[in-house]
């Protein structure tokens, strides 16, 4: 059984000026305010109506609402959605009173909309993400410290940088997460190879190979993809600085990026392949240390969850994040002798200061 798994989230990725998915509810409000190019402001005005109609809804019935909930109705309602396609449960509520599950759900232009509100949704999210390069030495700082902490825990093996400098290095260890964001690849860059699943084909393109397995170096696996993933017309993933129209020859559909709300596409290509990785990464790994994630994805935690259910492996896992304690009572109290916290409640770059210097 492999020693440790990395797994990070937004938080992790926070020290160095990116949003986590509490701040882009905020800063996503705040981007709504500003006048569109593309349409009149009245549209603005009915995009901006319908966000507000829809995060008062959802807060009413749930207690919050975060983008992840906001997103997922705005693409229902853009994919001019049935209300027998909002699943079994639904069908069944929805016959109680009187409407035939059939109907299209929204009849007005809130389709219109809710495209428009997607579309911002998205180059927002790719705008956010971006790191600036005066971070490159804040990454560095930060993540030393941790790979050293765990590389004398765990025994890592000792690597030379291209800057001359000795770094441990995790081989046979895999990385995970779910930001978009390159933070974790900048750290790695100069230091050593790492596996983040692309090849280069004969035509010296990067081809995401989702199968690419290589036993004695670090592994990275983005689990939502990331900012420079795009599909082509012929099914492969690709990777490209920006949107273009074709590449190679070959037409380019969009990006490769999944919201964690897209629950349904986690049965299509690339996903489907990473969360088998995933889930059997979680098996054959001692301690997995996640930093910086609060579990609001369903999925995800039960895929941690259902790991931490098998009494015949001895797990650990261990949460650095500044809400630690209230992630542990509302997700794994049922699994408190494998859990651990880091508890105090700082910022999440102190926060991890403070885990590797403890």
């Amino acid at each position: 059984m492999k020693d440790i798994l990395l797994f990070l989230g937004s938080g992790a990725s926070a020290p160095f000026g990116l949003p986590t998915m509490i701040d882009l509810v905020r800063l996503f409000e705040e981007e709504l305010l500003k006048p569109s190019n593309e349409s009149t402001n009245d549209d603005d005005k009915a995009a901006e109506k319908l966000y507000h109609s829809i995060k008062v809804s959802v807060t009413n019935a749930y207690g919050y609402a975060d983008l992840e909930s906001i997103f997922s109705v705005l693409k229902t309602i853009s994919e001019d959605a049935k209300y027998s396609d909002l699943g079994f449960a639904s069908t069944y509520a929805v016959s109680k009173i009187r409407i035939d599950p059939t109907d299209t759900i929204y009849t007005s232009n809130d389709d219109i909309y809710a495209k428009k509100l997607l579309r911002k949704y998205r180059a927002f999210v790719r705008r956010k993400c971006q790191i600036k390069n005066s971070k490159d030495s804040q990454i560095t700082c930060i993540y030393s410290d941790l790979i050293d902490k765990l590389g004398t825990k765990y025994k890592f093996q000792k690597v030379k940088g291209k800057d001359g400098k000795e770094y441990l290095y995790p081989c046979y260890c895999s990385i995970y997460t779910t930001n978009y964001d390159k933070v974790i690849e900048t750290y790695w860059q100069g230091i050593a190879t790492i596996n983040d699943l692309w090849r280069t084909d004969a035509n010296n393109i990067s081809v995401l190979n989702t199968e690419k397995q290589d036993g004695s170096v670090l592994n990275l696996i983005k689990l939502h993809g990331s900012l420079d993933w795009f599909g082509l017309d012929n099914g492969e993933i690709i990777k490209l600085d920006s949107m273009t129209s074709t590449y190679g020859k070959r037409k380019v559909k969009g990006e490769f990026m999944l919201y964690p709300i897209q629950q349904k596409d986690l049965y299509l290509h690339p996903w489907f392949n990473l969360f088998s990785r995933f889930r059997q990464d979680l098996q054959d790994t001692k301690t997995w240390l996640v930093i910086g994630y609060n579990f609001n994805d369903e999925f995800i935690r039960n895929v941690f969850i259902e790991a931490l259910k098998r009494k015949e492996e001895e797990h650990e896992l261990i949460l650095v994040t500044p809400c630690a304690a209230e992630v542990f009572e509302s997700r794994f109290r049922k699994y408190k002798s494998k859990v651990r916290i880091v508890p105090k409640k700082s910022e999440m770059c102190q926060l991890l200061h403070k885990f590797v210097n403890k």
